[in-house]
């Protein structure tokens, strides 16, 4: 399934009621583009620890390891966790 077909099935199911928890259990999924109400712009999240975006695609990536720490910030630090990420290229947070 590629990234296009998945991004079609929620549009599809998103509307009537919430995705389905398989949506992204495709095997072939490595990262998904999510566009974050909380943070205001697009953020990639990996599900993949060795996954890069391509050559050019300024978007901040979330990683998997990132996320014990990143679950512990409200709003606003996430929001400036993710502007630190924008200005640098969207690298991984390391504590």
């Amino acid at each position: 399934m590629s990234a296009f077909d998945v991004a079609k099935k929620y549009l599809k199911t998103a509307a009537r009621e919430p995705a389905p928890v398989d949506l992204v259990a495709d095997e072939s999924v490595v990262a998904v583009l999510i566009d974050s109400a909380v943070l205001g712009a697009p953020v990639w999240f990996a599900l993949r620890e060795e996954w890069r975006p391509d050559a050019g695609d300024s978007t901040p990536v979330l990683y998997p390891s990132e996320l014990p720490y990143l679950r512990t910030k409200n709003a606003q630090q996430l929001r400036a966790i993710f502007n630190v990420k924008s200005t640098f290229g969207g690298g991984m947070v390391r504590q």
